[in-house]
């Protein structure tokens, strides 16, 4: 809808009064008054001139009774506009306009847009010649309008845009818009979608004009790409048409340190959770998980004591943090061993390389059983870490296990051992684990289902309904929508059908019930075998932080939303 034309005047005469020929970008800017405003941003249109009527988009500002709008001209040598129809049966003659400097036209109608809705100013300022940067800081010009805008860091984003931290101080509400630019585009840094940072220095300095909160600090997405060597600048413009710019100078990621340094951005409200992922920390978690999975990776493998010759089940077990678990695990595990389990610890946290190899060597003396280490050179996360193990199965069946997860005393490998039998006796049943306890004897898994959780975002999460409760008697085979990937066995078939774990989700979260997701969707079950116990001291094999633990939770469950939301609905 257009916006009222601010009181013109009913009697306010219909017409351009002024245009101008952009020949370079092939467009004619046209301005004058009407008393009628039509709708704003863009509408079909078309103009009369001497070679006929040319249809084409209209895209229309109005500040009060005015107009400026343009038309994208066709190819056509010699042509003469005469009149401009912007509905049916509703012509404006253009003969009388006056022709303007190609500058004036375009800084008139950027001041218009200065303060045009959004979606406005998106049908009409990629149309327009891009300011060319003249390399002279000019932000600090603005100072005299209580305009304070600094940048302190700039991160590229491959293939998605850069991520921006800085602060603003804006007193008057002065700025219309900030822009981040390049030679070949430009796109808004949009504040209203970005997360705020208090910065306590800016409140300091800013005691005087309005000491009563600290949120001047942003850090905000924006979708523009700036390859290394593109020129990249910053342009503030104000609701009279004048700006500032500056010089930036991206850097880029260092891989999952800077991905935490991201998650470790200050908590927005939880009415504000959906828009801060949505807006800055999923498209800039995403772009940076995806760059730094994409980098070669080098493995490194060593076998330590007896190897199955023919396994029937390959157990794969992430290490990172504690490493005692893995020396725990073989003891209690050489209490009972099974000679068709292959065991396959796959290390996750390289500057741990040499102890965990002492470590190694002197449980295979202690426990004589036989397993693989395969030592990755950098910290790639769960999923990747799981799935470079499981590249190194043997076995027709494959059981993801976390280094946290023990037997029941005297059980060994017993509970594991029963997995790959329910697989072979129902051949709709995809993936299988067993009845998950905590020391106490009670539930710590029986399956997962899928629910809301008060509070955040409303996504679904996966939730253990009968944790703490008393475990069931007997052994039986309870089917669940999904089922932790803390001890979870499946065919080997299957999960190289489905590529392994979705390395998209970070750290450790939703991939196993995004797999089992995956499984249901070929029409496959899962299912808890409760004769089959073990313990699961829970998330102590995960490397715990308060800073950025909460968004990396966050950034998976948005992930897993926006691929299951509506198949969990139906």
């Amino acid at each position: 809808m257009p916006r009222p034309p601010n009181g013109a005047p009913s009697g306010t005469p219909e017409s351009c009064d002024g245009f101008a020929v952009l020949p370079a970008e092939r467009l004619l800017l046209l301005s004058g008054t009407t008393a009628r405003p039509w709708a704003e941003g863009e509408q079909a249109g078309a103009l009369h001139t001497n070679l006929g009527r040319v249809e084409g988009p209209l895209r229309t500002v109005f500040t009060g009774e005015r107009f400026h709008l343009a038309f994208a001209l066709p190819h056509l040598p010699a042509l003469q506009a005469r009149a401009l129809e912007v509905a049916p049966g509703r012509v404006l003659p253009i003969a009388a306009a006056r022709p303007t400097p190609a500058e004036d036209a375009l800084a008139a109608l950027r001041r218009a847009l200065a303060g045009a809705p959004a979606a406005v100013q998106a049908a009409i300022r990629p149309l327009l010649p891009r300011r060319a940067f003249g390399g002279t800081d000019t932000v600090p010009l603005l100072a005299s309008r209580a305009v304070h805008l600094e940048v302190d860091r700039v991160l590229r984003l491959p293939g998605a845009g850069l991520l921006v931290w800085g602060w603003r101080m804006d007193l008057g509400g002065a700025v219309s818009a900030i822009r981040l630019c390049t030679p070949q585009g430009e796109a808004a840094l949009d504040l209203a979608a970005a997360i705020p940072v208090p910065r306590p220095d800016v409140r300091e300095a800013a005691r005087t004009y309005a000491p009563t909160h600290d949120d001047w600090g942003f850090c905000a997405f924006v979708p523009l790409e700036a390859p290394p060597g593109t020129p990249l600048w910053l342009e503030v413009e104000l609701a009279d048409g004048e700006t500032g710019e500056r010089a930036l100078q991206p850097a880029d990621s260092a891989g999952l340190a800077t991905i935490r340094q991201v998650l470790a951005l200050p908590r927005a409200p939880g009415s504000r959770l959906e828009a801060a992922m949505e807006g800055t920390l999923g498209p800039a978690v995403e772009a940076l998980n995806a760059a730094r999975l994409a980098r070669p990776r080098r493995v490194e493998e060593l076998a330590f004591g007896a190897q199955p010759a023919r396994p029937r089940l390959s157990v794969v077990v992430p290490l990172h943090g504690r490493l005692d678990f893995m020396e725990l695990q073989l003891a209690l595990f050489s209490a009972r061993p099974d000679p068709g389990i292959e065991l396959i610890y796959v290390l996750d946290d390289p500057p741990r390389r040499a102890e965990c190899e002492q470590m190694a060597l002197a449980a295979e003396a202690r426990f004589g059983l036989g397993f693989r280490l395969v030592l990755l050179e950098e910290n790639l996360g769960f999923a990747p870490a799981c799935n470079e193990g499981a590249r190194r199965a043997r076995a027709p069946f494959l059981c993801l296990l976390n280094s946290d997860v023990f037997p029941l005393p005297g059980e060994g490998m017993a509970a594991l051992s029963a997995l790959p039998a329910r697989l072979e006796a129902d051949e709709g049943l995809g993936a299988v684990g067993p009845l998950l306890l905590y020391e106490d004897g009670t539930v710590q898994h029986e399956g997962m289902r899928f629910e809301a959780v008060r509070g955040l975002p409303p996504w679904p999460f996966p939730i253990h309904p009968r944790k703490a409760h008393p475990a069931p008697p007997g052994a039986a085979l309870l089917e669940a929508p999904a089922i932790t990937g803390a001890c979870l066995a499946l065919r080997r078939a299957e999960w190289e059908a489905l590529g392994g774990f979705d390395e998209g989700f970070v750290i450790g979260d939703f991939e196993d019930s995004d797999l089992c997701l995956r499984l249901r969707a070929r029409g496959l079950r899962c299912a808890v075998d409760t004769g089959a116990r073990l313990y699961h001291l829970e998330r102590q094999s995960q490397e715990e932080g308060a800073g950025w633990r909460f968004h990396a939770t966050l950034f998976n469950a948005w992930r897993h939303a926006r691929r299951w939301a509506g198949t969990i609905g139906a």
